[in-house]
């Protein structure tokens, strides 16, 4: 969660700064103040909207009918735990250091806050020759204006000068205010990225210009406005969260009123702003690679369950594990007769949701071989007493099954695939309903996954991109031991897809399993984890 706040906070920076940059390079020093204060103003917004914009792609791989993907077997993750743990610690010491950094500036905005509101509490209520409402401060050294309040020196009192008071007037009318305080939000978030200061400092600027434009609209000349505002900005300084006269931009100021009108073709050049969000959107995207081969099912995932392979405790039936509901299965099903009669046989695919309330739900068909075998494959697995939940990170969750029934006219017997998104070959026998279970190296599957790590190479262009994640393949250790039939049921990126594939299926040749004293080819799910370091 704090990786990804951190990563959100990094992208609207980015995007912030290459908004502001294209302002300073083409619009900076111009006139049109008006625009720029818009335009500033809506790059500031969409720098926090474009990171939550991710376009997914998805592309999808069609194999040929029968093909099978180079790749093999086992079942361990490729990121070791003390690795994991050093990265997270990492984060957390970014995280503090980030929190810490805006808890300053919140504080430092919240003090000036204060002092604004308390010299306008401290100050006494007046009205003007000309209907203005001000509040009159015997503390204050040069006016200032707060959304709708326009506070006054007691000195100007009882006849401010009309350039102060049209120019405070302005900031109101403009609704300074709200630029300012919305200028406050984003220094908090973004304190690190120099751009949101510089962004401020001239989103304030472009207040300043706006209200002696403003001014000099009503006829006041420039020469004596510009003597006005020297003689203020030489008492004293300004508030930070409010609209008030200082030293830091006279000049500019001055060089502004004497420009000429920028032409409002100059205002082509924020065009570019397009080309830069459909790049930053464009680095925002995700493709999503799909496998499309006559074997391989995809199953549908309820939205809120998890597949059976990515659930930390499996569910429980009975006491034991899935071979315990292929038992009760076994044991609950009636050969249809007219099927029986008719020699109709195969295999019916199966998907169900055991709830977090251990009831089994949402019993659906896959894969149909004809519609009486269908319906008793549906009505035995919906008939299923309560299993016991399984967790995700301690909590109860919804864990969906991938189950092959397999009706013969003879034995009859059904298989249970441990939740893999594709069916295991038709003479494979699924990894936990073996005897014997294959052994790799003279060891069991840890060793596999310890062979997979020394073998396994991070491809170049997505070690570059950054691009990690989890590929879950499914494999089958033949009867002599060779590994055979690799298929990505799951995966991340085509490159980190084709690198699983490629070790997986260069994989020597295992010591095969056995069920009943024979060889039997067997089936596992094996994930693999990229995840940089």
């Amino acid at each position: 969660m704090m990786e990804a706040y951190l990563l959100y906070i990094l992208k609207a920076s980015a995007i912030l700064a290459s908004f502001f940059l294209l302002w300073r390079f083409s619009l900076y020093g111009k006139t049109l103040h008006r625009e720029s204060r818009l335009y500033l103003l809506s790059a500031s917004v969409l720098s926090f909207i474009l990171p939550f914009v991710v376009i997914t792609v998805t592309r999808t791989v069609e194999l040929a009918s029968g093909e099978a993907l180079s790749g093999a077997p086992v079942a361990m993750e490729t990121v070791q735990t003390g690795t994991q743990g050093f990265t997270v610690g990492w984060m957390s010491v970014l995280l503090v250091l980030y929190l810490v950094g805006a808890a300053m500036v919140a504080c430092y905005n919240l003090v000036s806050l204060i002092k604004v509101t308390k010299i306008i509490r401290g100050s006494s209520a007046a009205v003007l020759e000309d209907g203005t409402h001000v509040m009159v401060s015997p503390v204050l050294s040069v006016p200032f204006s707060f959304f709708g309040t326009i506070v006054v020196p007691s000195r100007e009192m009882p006849s401010p000068r009309e350039s102060l008071v049209l120019h405070e007037k302005a900031h109101v009318r403009y609704c300074h205010s709200w630029d300012i305080q919305l200028c406050a939000a984003i220094c908090t978030l973004q304190w690190f990225n120099p751009f949101a200061w510089m962004l401020r400092k001239d989103l304030r600027a472009i207040h300043e210009f706006q209200a002696d434009g403003a001014v000099l609209d009503r006829g006041i000349r420039a020469r004596d406005y510009q003597l006005f505002l020297v003689e203020e900005l030489l008492s004293s300084g300004g508030l930070a969260l409010a609209n008030n006269l200082t030293k830091s931009n006279l000049k500019n100021r001055i060089e502004m009123m004497s420009k000429k009108s920028t032409a409002k073709g100059a205002l082509a050049w924020l065009l570019l702003s397009l080309p830069i969000a459909t790049v930053c959107l464009a680095a925002n995207s995700k493709t999503v690679v799909t496998y499309s081969d006559p074997d391989v099912i995809v199953a549908p995932q309820n939205d809120e369950s998890v597949p059976f392979q990515m659930v930390e405790v499996k569910p429980g039936f009975n006491g034991g594990d899935a071979n315990e509901f292929s038992k009760w299965v076994a044991e609950n099903m009636v050969y249809p007769k007219e099927a029986a009669e008719k020699n109709i046989q195969g295999r019916v695919t199966v998907q169900f949701t055991v709830g977090k309330d251990g009831s089994v739900y949402g019993v659906r068909i896959l894969r149909g071989v004809h519609e009486l075998l269908d319906a008793e494959a549906v009505r035995v697995v919906s008939a299923s007493p309560k299993w016991t939940p399984g967790k995700q990170k301690g909590e109860p969750v919804s864990v969906t099954y991938t189950f092959p029934v397999k009706f013969q006219t003879g034995p009859s017997s059904t298989e249970n695939v441990s939740s893999q998104s594709a069916p295991a070959d038709g003479d494979s026998v699924p990894f936990q309903m073996i005897d014997e279970k294959p052994t790799f190296n003279g060891g069991d599957a840890n060793e596999f996954a310890k062979w997979v790590n020394e073998n396994l190479v991070y491809p170049k262009e997505a070690y570059e991109a950054k691009i990690q994640g989890r590929v879950t393949l499914s494999y089958v250790v033949g009867e002599d031991g060779s590994v055979s039939d690799v298929r990505v049921l799951r995966g991340a990126n085509e490159l980190l897809d084709a690198e699983a594939v490629r070790v997986v299926s260069m994989s020597p040749k295992w010591t095969p399993g056995k069920r009943d004293g024979k060889p039997v080819k067997v089936t596992f799910t094996f994930p693999v984890i990229f995840q940089l370091r």
